[in-house]
């Protein structure tokens, strides 16, 4: 049983993601506003807003949130081509923690992307303190702080093209094998610009390789994200699109060993995967739980839908959440739109549908901010952000 929630968010445009921390008891937002809110769910389980935050002269795309080994520490993105680098300072004195409102430091703003910067995500921790970021011109940056202790440091450590018009992305979350990176693409039209693409870092090069292409993909992609990875010999990660996708990514052997070369790099055998059939509608947002076994998907009726694998290695669906509110509708896309506004038509649609993790799941319309939530609160292990 689902109990729905509003609160009022005070943001003054579009809301276009909403990301919780690693315990689910915090949420930040971000909107076309310019600001990003941290919001905290306190005892009496009420979500109140602890910091606005205003570093970026555009509408903000995305937030994240770093693992709290690091910190407490935010990163966002936006349309004036810029990532910030946002950390909490907490109010001490005597060297004990004191009780107020937290205080919030942009400790960096990098300005490398000479493009909207569409999406940002944080590293597993296994591989330290990097961010990646994707802009509409396709480029994909990586970050890495040098010193976990003095955020206002970073360093590029690899940028490379990816020849589409990269809109979100999403680290592989396995400490055995080597790191990959999806990418979507939110204006596919041919081979060589596929909606989904893959890269790998390789070994012994030290750089991002494109190791595979997704074409049986339909629409514009609109999120991607890896499942955790609990010791499986595969990686598993879903795409929304026009429809919501599932695929299994593989290395194989077989071809090395007939073509007798050991050392050629393994390639991967991609299988998607069966059922999903509940889910034709165009999908906005997707995320797992912690454990990589529930998948959750926001369609474009606002409706939360939750999905399992079951024995048979099929997917279906398991429950859903209906909205409450009346989704406004957008004027039809202009085919002569650049790009960078191709990508803010995007965000804003993913600020209608939007779908959270852990103790909430979320869904807004403009200023208020929806929540759909289990009554009593359930614990970090329901639906998290990997």
């Amino acid at each position: 049983m689902f109990a729905s929630k509003s609160i009022d968010s005070q943001h003054s445009d579009l809301i276009h993601d909403v990301q919780y921390d690693f315990y689910g008891r915090r949420m930040a937002t971000c909107s076309s506003d310019q600001y990003i809110k941290v919001w905290e769910l306190k005892d009496d389980q009420e979500w109140h807003c602890t910091a606005r935050l205003q570093g970026h002269v555009g509408s903000v795309w995305r937030v994240a949130w770093a693992h709290p080994e690091f910190g407490q520490v935010i990163a966002s993105c936006g349309f004036d081509r810029t990532i910030a680098i946002w950390e909490e300072i907490n109010n001490s004195q005597n060297g004990q923690v004191m009780p107020g409102p937290s205080n919030w430091v942009r400790r960096s703003q990098l300005v490398d992307p000479r493009t909207s910067v569409t999406d940002i995500k944080f590293a597993p921790r296994h591989l330290g303190m990097q961010l990646a970021s994707c802009s509409i011109d396709g480029m994909v940056r990586l970050y890495e702080a040098q010193d976990v202790m003095d955020l206002s440091q970073w360093t590029l450590q690899y940028d490379f093209a990816t020849n589409i018009t990269a809109s979100c992305l999403s680290w592989s979350t396995s400490p055995a094998d080597r790191p990959l990176l999806v990418v979507g693409n939110c204006k596919p039209n041919s081979a060589n610009s596929p909606p989904v693409l893959i890269f790998e870092l390789g070994d012994g090069q030290r750089i991002w390789e494109r190791v595979e292409a997704i074409t049986n993909i339909d629409g514009p992609v609109h999120d991607v994200a890896f499942a955790p990875n609990m010791g499986q010999s595969s990686h598993t990660f879903a795409v929304a699109a026009d429809r919501l996708y599932v695929f299994y990514i593989k290395e194989r052997h077989d071809d090395i060993s007939q073509a007798g070369s050991p050392d050629r790099e393994p390639k991967y055998k991609i299988e998607m995967a069966s059922g999903l059939d509940g889910a034709p509608d165009k999908i906005w947002r997707v995320c797992w739980n912690v454990t990589g076994t529930t998948l959750a998907s926001s369609g474009e009726d606002g409706t939360i839908k939750f999905w399992i694998r079951n024995y048979a290695l099929y997917w279906q669906q398991v429950g859903h959440i209906q909205p409450d509110l009346m989704m406004p509708s957008l004027p039809p896309a202009n085919e002569d739109m650049n790009p960078e506004m191709m990508g803010s038509r995007n965000s804003s649609t993913n600020a209608i549908n939007c779908i959270g993790s852990s103790n909430t799941n979320l869904r807004n319309v403009s200023n208020p901010v929806q929540f759909h939530r289990k009554a009593p609160l359930p614990n970090r292990n329901e639906f998290v952000w990997p």
